[in-house]
């Protein structure tokens, strides 16, 4: 919780606060611009309204009402007004300033050099006579009264009075800042809550899967079409197949077991009672063969599991030569003659001379021996047992239908899963391996085709295809 909470927080926090710094930075500057074009505004506003009083009226500078006029309306409107002196002998000499704290009687040139250039308006601390930094509006010549020298007027505004707002607007901001930070520490909190307690309920389902326990299911109560649903929906078809191949698994150890354990126990018991002469001599042979077959049996178990691992380990490949499918399915179905004796099946062939395709043919007979075994194996005794053999749509196409029990619609889309079996009811022979179909569907797929089964009214075909020479 401590990695997700503190990523989460932290990705919250940080596109917040970028945000809100971004925010305040453009707040902070058209704030500023827009005091400062006030503040220049109501300068320009105020020096104006002192010139046009100056030209309209005839007014000495030594006029104490003027002088007290001046510094009344300095004090109102927060500026500072000076005239200072420009004639040659008396340059920068300040005649008349409002702020009498000041204790300097001249100007620099450096600080009258503005002027000098012709600028009437411009920010500057005029060379220290102010502490800080002032916006000031000149008024270039003016003749004030009987005193006939050359005078410049200078009102002066200090720029440093808006910096109180923008710092109000900054505490305010940081403010902000502090609730945006404890809204994304909460928000990290309730949304890690939220994402791990699924999380949880995940990993602890997966830990009972390493244990061997595929039972247990991830319990989810929140929206159904969202991902961590949609997730927790994956992580339990995982262990319903994860279940469900560990049945398979464990009945195919079973059977395996059987099947190795009954030929042994035979062929044990048969070479016992030969050796110890329980068995009659003259019978011998009679019983070599029943060994024989045994052995014949361990050893198609034997080749069915290695073909298994060899096709699971990724170790087969398909190799296409020619062949002629219809020869090969004849020879197929000339092994099976005993036990389609035995069983009286009707065998119905449709197949032409020739039916010539590309495929592995070693591989192509072992799919067909399985589906013929399969056919009669699940065939009622004197039923039809149907092989056809056609081509079409530049594929050679090969189907065996036997009549029995059909296969139930639940199994369909298992049968061809590795170590499934179909139901015993069907099957009749609760030994099989449940290997044979998947390694048939296996080598189709090597070849590039797909193989179909179709069961109803007691009638199943399978039907596979193969490329067309």
């Amino acid at each position: 919780m401590k990695t997700i909470f503190f990523r989460y927080f932290f990705m919250t926090a940080t596109l917040l606060l970028t945000s809100v710094i971004v925010i305040s930075t453009v707040m902070m500057l058209l704030i500023h611009n827009y005091l400062q074009n006030e503040q220049q505004v109501r300068l320009d506003r105020r020096t104006l309204n002192l010139r046009d009083i100056l030209q309209e009226h005839d007014i000495a500078l030594d006029d104490p009402v003027f002088r007290a006029s001046l510094h009344f309306l300095a004090d109102a409107t927060r500026t500072h007004i000076m005239f200072v002196d420009l004639s040659p002998e008396r340059y920068g000499y300040i005649k008349f300033r409002t702020s009498n704290h000041i204790a300097y009687d001249n100007l620099s040139p450096d600080a009258l050099t503005p002027i000098y250039e012709g600028i009437d308006k411009f920010d500057d601390t005029l060379d220290g006579f102010f502490a800080t930094r002032y916006y000031t509006r000149v008024i270039p010549i003016v003749f004030c009264g009987s005193d006939q020298h050359v005078t410049a007027i200078l009102v002066s505004l200090p720029i440093d009075g808006h910096y109180e707002i923008l710092l109000d607007v900054l505490y305010i901001l940081l403010f902000i800042s502090l609730l945006v930070v404890f809204a994304a520490a909460v928000s990290a909190y309730f949304m890690s809550r939220r994402i791990l307690a699924p999380l949880n309920d995940m990993r602890v389902a997966v830990q009972n899967f390493s244990l061997g326990n595929y039972a247990a299911r991830v319990p989810y109560h929140g929206k159904r079409d969202t991902e961590m649903a949609e997730l927790a929906t994956a992580i339990n078809a995982m262990a319903v197949a994860l279940e469900v191949g560990e049945e398979a698994r464990a009945g195919f150890i079973a059977n395996v077991s059987h099947e190795i354990r009954t030929p042994i126990t035979n062929i044990l018991g048969y070479i016992n009672g030969i050796l110890d002469g329980t068995l009659p001599q003259d019978r011998s042979p009679h019983y070599l063969g029943i060994i024989r077959d045994e052995i014949m049996r361990l050893s198609r178990l034997v080749k069915r599991m290695l073909d298994i691992a060899r096709v699971q380990s990724g170790a087969f490949v398909a190799q296409p030569h020619p062949m002629d499918l219809c020869e090969l399915a004849a020879q197929m179905l000339l092994l099976f003659e005993t036990q389609i004796t035995d069983k009286q099946l009707d065998v119905q062939v449709d197949m032409p001379d020739a039916a010539f395709c590309l495929a592995d043919e070693e591989a192509i007979a072992q799919i067909c021996f399985n589906l013929i075994e399969n056919a009669i194996k699940f065939s009622e005794p004197g039923s039809p047992l149907k092989l056809k053999i056609s081509q079409q749509n530049d594929k050679a196409w090969f189907s065996i239908t036997n009549f029995g029990d059909e296969i139930k619609p639940a199994d369909m889309p298992l049968l061809f899963d590795r170590f499934y079996k179909v139901d015993i009811s069907r099957s009749r022979d609760p030994s099989g391996l449940g290997l044979g179909l998947f390694l048939v569907k296996t080598i189709i797929n090597a070849h590039g085709e797909q193989i179909y089964v179709e069961s109803h009214d007691g009638e199943t075909t399978f039907k596979f295809s193969l490329p067309d020479l």
